[in-house]
């Protein structure tokens, strides 16, 4: 899309520029300023480029795209297949590994950071 615009838009402006300039020149009835010519000139330069840079970005996202995210979204879908059948045994995982987490936490903390939890809540 971007290519297209670049292509059907951008140069076409600058050929339209370009040919207006030469024509008014002929005909003595527009008279440009070097200065004029060379603002045209620039702003066209300058909407081409970014019309460029836009191209490059789209092009680098639909490869990222390609390339990994497409695959990371197969995999996620793969894996949450995989876990609907092994849902039990990966609940069981999860508050085996929380337990132990807990545990090991409540063994190594030293004492000027560990942080007993009140079962009164009004205090």
């Amino acid at each position: 899309m971007v290519r297209l615009v670049l292509q059907n838009k951008v140069k076409r402006f600058d050929g339209d520029v370009s040919s207006v300039a030469i024509d008014a020149n002929k005909k003595q009835l527009l008279r440009l300023k070097d200065m004029d010519i060379e603002i045209i000139y620039r702003s066209t330069l300058q909407i081409e480029a970014c019309f460029e840079l836009f191209q490059t970005i789209a092009r680098m996202y639909y490869q990222m795209h390609i390339n990994h995210v497409s695959k990371g979204m197969d995999s996620t879908e793969m894996l949450e297949k995989t876990l609907v059948t092994m849902a039990q045994t990966f609940v069981a995982a999860v508050k085996t590994g929380a337990a132990a987490a807990t545990e090991h936490v409540e063994e190594n903390m030293p004492q000027s950071l560990a942080i007993r939890v009140s079962e009164d809540l009004s205090i």
